[in-house]
């Protein structure tokens, strides 16, 4: 049976969007059709820098969205702008891919998830971890009841963002970034529901900034938030972007038959 084709329109051309592009190439029948930016020229010095051929490039959304062949649309531009985009790309009749997160307020979250019911298409938030292979063996386990019941789970975001990071200047500000969960901790938010795999009932957090932070946040740079899901469990999240340490990402699940800590397991 012949492969269906599915154009591709990039929008943003950041560090992400190059990683949409290389994963779009290892998969059979989804080409890159077009990428949009604010400038056109930097949409086609993308296109050029990511070797693309027959790709149109453009410096309005709208336009994109009118491009022929367009099927999905990969949304990689700053947080503020994914819920107008999503809403624009579902009323075009476009499936969606969402750069995290999906959006900065319950308010714009709930617009969205309306427009695209309505339009009957489908979205996919950008939560990658899921497809690594810790979290993809995590998941099997728990899945097979190697563990048991999960009644505790723990997973957290440690990641210290300074000046050096290409997106640290709009990162740093609360209307473009929202919070350390938001642009970051969503992450590991979004990890610990996944595996304990029931929704969340109560939430409980703090967050706060280290006293001589130099880094110039205009939101608290670190939180804890506290979590009880709807099948008994309890949780914890936690989230340092101005932490002086290497990336971690660490997972803990404790069931009534053993546990899990990131790459070791206990029964």
């Amino acid at each position: 049976m012949a492969t269906k084709t599915l154009g591709i329109g990039i929008v943003g051309t950041g560090w992400v969007a190059g990683a949409h592009v290389d994963n779009f190439r290892q998969i059979d029948g989804c080409p890159i059709v077009a990428v949009s930016s604010r400038k056109k020229q930097r949409a086609r010095a993308f296109i050029q820098e990511k070797n693309l051929t027959d790709v149109a490039a453009y410096a309005r959304f709208a336009d994109l969205l009118e491009h022929d062949g367009l099927d999905i649309v990969v949304i990689c531009t700053p947080h503020p702008n994914h819920p107008a985009e999503t809403i624009a790309a579902a009323r075009a009749g476009k499936h969606v891919v969402i750069e995290k997160p999906a959006a900065l307020n319950r308010r714009d979250l709930l617009k969205m998830v309306a427009e695209v019911k309505k339009a009957r298409v489908k979205t996919s938030v950008c939560f990658e971890l899921r497809w690594i292979g810790l979290f993809k063996n995590i998941k099997a386990m728990v899945s097979q009841g190697l563990i048991g019941n999960v009644y505790h789970a723990e997973c957290s975001y440690y990641h210290g963002i300074g000046p050096w990071y290409g997106q640290y200047g709009w990162n740093i500000k609360k209307r473009m970034a929202g919070d350390a969960i938001l642009t970051a901790g969503c992450h590991a938010l979004d990890g610990v529901i996944w595996l304990v795999g029931s929704k969340v009932v109560e939430v409980s957090a703090f967050s706060n900034t280290s006293p001589k932070n130099p880094l110039k946040y205009e939101y608290d740079a670190n939180s804890v938030a506290i979590l009880k899901f709807k099948n008994g469990a309890i949780g914890k999240v936690a989230t340092s972007i101005e932490c002086r340490q290497p990336y971690l990402f660490p997972v803990l699940l404790q069931g009534d038959k053993g546990t899990i800590w990131n790459d070791r397991i206990s029964t």
